[in-house]
Protein backbone atom coordinates (compact mmCIF):
# COMPACT_ATOMS: atom_id res chain seq x y z
CA UNK A 1 0.00 0.00 0.00
CA UNK A 2 1.19 3.39 -0.65
CA UNK A 3 0.27 7.19 -0.64
CA UNK A 4 0.73 8.76 -3.82
CA UNK A 5 -0.41 13.03 -3.94
CA UNK A 6 -3.13 13.78 -6.67
CA UNK A 7 -2.65 15.47 -9.67
CA UNK A 8 -4.73 18.64 -10.15
CA UNK A 9 -6.42 16.25 -13.05
CA UNK A 10 -7.78 14.12 -10.34
CA UNK A 11 -9.44 16.53 -8.56
CA UNK A 12 -12.80 16.02 -10.09
CA UNK A 13 -13.25 12.69 -9.25
CA UNK A 14 -11.94 13.17 -5.52
CA UNK A 15 -14.48 15.67 -4.71
CA UNK A 16 -17.47 13.54 -6.33
CA UNK A 17 -16.19 10.65 -3.77
CA UNK A 18 -16.02 13.47 -1.14
CA UNK A 19 -19.44 14.52 -1.69
CA UNK A 20 -20.79 10.91 -1.78
CA UNK A 21 -19.70 10.41 1.84
CA UNK A 22 -19.81 13.48 3.31
CA UNK A 23 -22.86 15.46 4.60
CA UNK A 24 -22.52 19.21 2.52
CA UNK A 25 -21.63 20.89 6.33
CA UNK A 26 -18.66 18.60 6.65
CA UNK A 27 -17.22 19.69 2.94
CA UNK A 28 -15.91 22.53 1.44
CA UNK A 29 -17.34 24.13 -1.32
CA UNK A 30 -15.96 22.64 -4.83
CA UNK A 31 -13.70 25.62 -5.80
CA UNK A 32 -12.50 26.09 -2.43
CA UNK A 33 -11.59 22.50 -2.24
CA UNK A 34 -9.87 22.78 -6.03
CA UNK A 35 -8.03 25.78 -4.19
CA UNK A 36 -6.30 24.01 -1.69
CA UNK A 37 -4.71 21.15 -3.73
CA UNK A 38 -1.90 23.53 -4.29
CA UNK A 39 -1.48 25.03 -0.51
CA UNK A 40 1.95 24.11 0.81
CA UNK A 41 0.08 22.72 4.32
CA UNK A 42 -2.43 20.87 2.63
CA UNK A 43 -2.49 17.43 0.35
CA UNK A 44 -4.89 15.20 -1.24
CA UNK A 45 -3.35 11.78 -1.31
CA UNK A 46 -4.70 8.37 -3.40
CA UNK A 47 -4.47 5.61 -0.70
CA UNK A 48 -2.72 2.83 -3.73
CA UNK A 49 -2.78 -1.26 -3.32
CA UNK A 50 -1.47 -2.71 -6.08
CA UNK A 51 -1.29 0.29 -8.44
CA UNK A 52 -5.61 0.55 -7.90
CA UNK A 53 -6.48 3.21 -6.24
CA UNK A 54 -8.61 2.09 -2.74
CA UNK A 55 -9.14 5.28 -1.45
CA UNK A 56 -8.09 9.01 -0.54
CA UNK A 57 -7.12 10.54 2.59
CA UNK A 58 -7.11 15.31 2.93
CA UNK A 59 -3.48 15.77 5.20
CA UNK A 60 -2.91 19.30 6.90
CA UNK A 61 0.59 19.07 7.81
CA UNK A 62 0.18 21.78 10.61
CA UNK A 63 2.98 22.93 13.09
CA UNK A 64 2.34 20.79 15.93
CA UNK A 65 0.58 17.96 14.31
CA UNK A 66 -0.84 16.23 10.51
CA UNK A 67 -5.03 16.85 10.86
CA UNK A 68 -6.72 14.35 8.39
CA UNK A 69 -9.85 16.13 7.19
CA UNK A 70 -11.27 13.45 5.00
CA UNK A 71 -10.31 10.22 5.06
CA UNK A 72 -12.42 7.39 2.51
CA UNK A 73 -11.99 3.72 1.83
CA UNK A 74 -13.94 3.97 -1.72
CA UNK A 75 -17.06 1.44 -1.46
CA UNK A 76 -16.25 -1.95 -3.34
CA UNK A 77 -13.01 -2.35 -1.30
CA UNK A 78 -14.64 -1.62 2.43
CA UNK A 79 -14.89 -4.50 4.75
CA UNK A 80 -11.09 -5.73 3.84
CA UNK A 81 -8.85 -4.56 6.43
CA UNK A 82 -7.51 -1.64 3.80
CA UNK A 83 -8.79 1.31 6.14
CA UNK A 84 -6.60 -0.06 9.17
CA UNK A 85 -3.79 -0.44 6.73
CA UNK A 86 -3.92 3.00 5.45
CA UNK A 87 -4.13 3.93 8.94
CA UNK A 88 -1.12 2.01 9.96
CA UNK A 89 0.74 3.41 7.01
CA UNK A 90 -0.19 7.19 7.26
CA UNK A 91 0.88 6.95 11.55
CA UNK A 92 4.46 5.72 10.12
CA UNK A 93 4.52 8.47 7.81
CA UNK A 94 3.02 11.02 10.30
CA UNK A 95 4.09 10.53 13.87
CA UNK A 96 1.23 12.76 15.75
CA UNK A 97 -2.58 12.98 14.60
CA UNK A 98 -5.94 14.48 14.68
CA UNK A 99 -8.84 13.99 13.10
CA UNK A 100 -12.60 14.58 13.75
CA UNK A 101 -15.49 12.14 13.79
CA UNK A 102 -19.14 12.21 14.22
CA UNK A 103 -20.30 11.51 17.93
CA UNK A 104 -21.43 7.40 17.71
CA UNK A 105 -25.07 8.20 17.71
CA UNK A 106 -25.80 6.34 14.47
CA UNK A 107 -24.62 2.07 14.35
CA UNK A 108 -22.33 3.53 11.43
CA UNK A 109 -20.68 6.69 13.60
CA UNK A 110 -20.67 3.74 16.30
CA UNK A 111 -18.47 1.51 13.92
CA UNK A 112 -16.47 4.15 12.88
CA UNK A 113 -15.06 5.06 16.56
CA UNK A 114 -14.60 1.74 17.19
CA UNK A 115 -12.69 1.57 13.96
CA UNK A 116 -10.53 4.83 15.54
CA UNK A 117 -9.84 3.26 18.93
CA UNK A 118 -8.63 -0.43 17.24
CA UNK A 119 -5.97 1.85 15.47
CA UNK A 120 -4.66 3.17 18.73
CA UNK A 121 -6.81 6.33 18.74
CA UNK A 122 -7.80 8.54 21.59
CA UNK A 123 -10.68 10.24 22.09
CA UNK A 124 -10.67 13.23 23.98
CA UNK A 125 -13.27 13.86 25.77
CA UNK A 126 -14.35 17.91 25.88
CA UNK A 127 -16.61 19.36 23.67
CA UNK A 128 -15.60 20.46 20.11
CA UNK A 129 -17.50 22.19 17.29
CA UNK A 130 -16.02 21.61 13.94
CA UNK A 131 -16.31 25.21 12.47
CA UNK A 132 -18.98 25.94 9.45
CA UNK A 133 -17.25 26.06 6.30
CA UNK A 134 -19.99 28.47 4.76
CA UNK A 135 -21.74 31.29 6.21
CA UNK A 136 -25.47 29.99 5.51
CA UNK A 137 -24.25 26.98 7.75
CA UNK A 138 -23.78 26.46 11.47
CA UNK A 139 -20.94 24.36 13.07
CA UNK A 140 -21.41 20.61 13.51
CA UNK A 141 -20.67 18.97 17.54
CA UNK A 142 -17.55 16.47 16.57
CA UNK A 143 -14.86 14.62 18.60
CA UNK A 144 -11.34 14.64 18.16
CA UNK A 145 -9.28 11.86 18.19
CA UNK A 146 -5.59 11.63 18.29
CA UNK A 147 -2.94 8.73 17.57
CA UNK A 148 -0.92 8.03 19.73
CA UNK A 149 -1.98 9.87 22.65
CA UNK A 150 -4.50 11.92 23.85
CA UNK A 151 -4.27 15.37 23.53
CA UNK A 152 -2.20 17.59 26.22
CA UNK A 153 -2.86 20.79 25.34
CA UNK A 154 -6.33 21.31 23.60
CA UNK A 155 -6.74 24.73 23.35
CA UNK A 156 -3.54 24.74 21.26
CA UNK A 157 -4.98 21.64 18.94
CA UNK A 158 -7.96 23.33 18.60
CA UNK A 159 -6.65 26.77 17.90
CA UNK A 160 -4.06 25.80 15.56
CA UNK A 161 -6.90 23.43 13.64
CA UNK A 162 -9.06 26.69 13.75
CA UNK A 163 -6.69 28.94 12.22
CA UNK A 164 -5.29 26.95 9.34
CA UNK A 165 -7.86 24.44 8.38
CA UNK A 166 -10.94 26.47 8.59
CA UNK A 167 -9.45 29.66 8.49
CA UNK A 168 -10.94 31.18 11.57
CA UNK A 169 -9.29 34.40 13.03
Amino acid sequence: MQLIPIKSSDFDYIYEEMVKNFISAELRDYDDAKALVDNGKYTVYHIELNSERIGFITVWELDSFTFFEHFVIFEKHRNKGYGKMALDLLKKRFPLTVLEAEPPKTELSARRIEFYKRAGYSINDFPYIQPPYRASDTGIPLLLLSYPHALTDIDKVVKEIYTQVYNVK
